[in-house]
């Protein structure tokens, strides 16, 4: 049976590199997943703390948007997979591992922009209103650099999009599956559903799951700094525990003593136990 902890969000660059947190997980995790903009930009004293934090158990991340500030996607999976090559840390980017008898798939996902069903409008507020098309660099194919546009995050959620129904067609185990761009609409907290930056936040991959030879039993993400426990309609559970921006905006429900199970069938079980303040 696989027993995991989660995290997202935990924005490393908001702390001061001499106080960086302590986490202390679940005893009983055996593999940590991390959705997600644990780091502001890759540095190497986030690296080290990725690999002391997983210390004594197997480590999984996929990248969020914030790694990627001050550069590119395709350099911070050279530098990430450099780094924990070796190590008990593997960074996942739509590729999955086998543990305990579940596979584990790893994407950031991003998002298609379709939430509200008007993708342009939302691409055009999304280019104009948030820092990932200021901050992150993009190399074409062509080897010329420019900011992120809109439309290359389409094309990575593609490919997200298509390793994840290969994953969830193609596994003989049960499924967990990590983003860090949210699956569900329903992560979207009510009050910003209607918002025109939500479909920036969040796909609504329901059908997408529901059509698959088996959907994920557990789907973990990041991006959104709300804490998620749901179930979708395809009957996926959707886990998040983002901690947020330290000092600014801080989850007061993050919890990394959260514990989830998920047997050889795919049944889950989530105990969410007392909470440990992070050193």
């Amino acid at each position: 049976m696989l027993k995991f902890a989660y995290a997202s969000d935990i924005h490393l660059g908001f702390f001061p590199d001499t106080e960086l947190p302590a986490l202390h997980w679940h005893p009983d995790a055996r593999v940590i997943l991390l959705a997600g903009d644990i780091m502001d930009g890759i540095r190497a004293s986030h690296i080290d703390w990725v690999l002391k934090a997983c210390e004594g158990r197997v480590g999984l991340m996929t990248l969020g948007n914030h790694e990627l500030y001050r550069g590119r996607r395709d350099k911070a999976v050279r530098v990430l997979n450099d780094a924990f090559r070796g190590s008990h840390v593997s960074l996942l980017l739509n590729e999955s591992v086998v543990v305990e008898g579940v596979r584990i798939g790893g994407t950031d996902l991003w998002t298609d922009y379709n939430l509200h069903g008007d993708q342009l409008s939302a691409r055009t507020q999304a280019e104009r209103q948030m820092n990932d098309f200021r901050k992150i660099r993009y190399k074409d194919p062509a080897g010329c650099y420019r900011k992120l546009r809109a439309r290359d995050v389409l094309q990575w959620h593609s490919e997200g999009l298509e390793f994840i129904s290969d994953l969830l067609n193609e596994s003989q185990e049960p499924v967990v599956l990590m983003t860090h761009h949210a699956p569900s609409r329903q992560s979207i907290p009510a009050v910003y559903r209607n918002e025109p930056l939500s479909p920036a936040f969040a796909s609504d991959l329901d059908s997408v799951f529901a059509i698959t030879r088996r959907p994920p039993a557990v789907a973990v993400h990041g991006h959104i700094h709300q804490t998620q426990d749901h179930v979708m309609p395809c009957g996926t559970r959707v886990l998040a525990n983002p901690y947020g921006y330290h000092g600014v905006e801080q989850n007061p429900q993050f919890n990394p003593r959260n514990l989830v199970s998920v047997d050889e069938h795919g049944e889950v079980n989530v105990l969410v136990a007392d909470n440990v303040a992070p050193d």
